[in-house]
């Protein structure tokens, strides 16, 4: 169960930023919103996944491997989130500057 939360995770944060990438890049929809909104959904899908994983872990008690993942879990979610956030900054200052 642990490791589809992992893999489910991962795959969605990719798809967050290929979401927001295609946007940069002018491809998908006309005005890019719709881009943009299913991007931080992946996003934040993919948080979901990492704390759901977090709570099979301490449901096991699974103490150790809390305490060795934990920080990276954390740091790894910050980074999602930053890039994805800037993407999608960069995607909206380029089509601004376009239209």
């Amino acid at each position: 169960m642990i490791s589809w939360l992992n893999t489910g995770s991962l795959l969605l944060g990719l798809a967050a930023w290929i979401l927001a990438a295609l946007r940069v890049f002018g491809k998908g929809t006309s005005r890019g919103e719709p881009l943009s909104l299913w991007s931080f959904s992946a996003c934040a899908a993919s948080l979901c996944l990492q704390l759901f994983e977090v709570c099979c872990r301490v449901a096991l008690g699974d103490w150790s491997a809390l305490l060795d993942t934990v920080d990276a879990v954390a740091q790894a979610a910050v980074f999602l989130v930053s890039v994805t956030f800037l993407l999608n900054l960069a995607a909206m200052a380029l089509r601004s500057k376009r239209a």
